[in-house]
């Protein structure tokens, strides 16, 4: 679903499957399946800028991954942010 050309409609669903993601991580039981990670850091401008385009390089290699199952299966929601928390 392509959302790059209306802001705001694009922050309501990210909104939305960010509180999917919130919900689903407080179940008591994830399936053996389910990954999750998390960094919080203290980093430069620089640094955080070279994170920004290391999730943006992810953000497009998983697309291109999904792009090119010829042969799905799953239901899989990725959801990732980088946000800077301020000092």
């Amino acid at each position: 679903m392509d959302t790059l050309r209306n802001a705001e409609k694009s922050q309501v669903i990210k909104r939305f499957w960010s509180g999917v993601a919130h919900d689903r991580a407080m179940q008591e039981a994830w399936p053996a399946s389910a990954l999750s990670s998390f960094n919080l850091a203290s980093v430069s401008r620089e640094t955080f800028d070279k994170i920004s385009v290391k999730h943006i390089q992810y953000f497009e290699e998983v697309r291109a991954l999904v792009e090119a199952d010829e042969n799905p299966t799953e239901v899989v929601l990725l959801n990732w942010h980088l946000l800077p928390m301020g000092v």
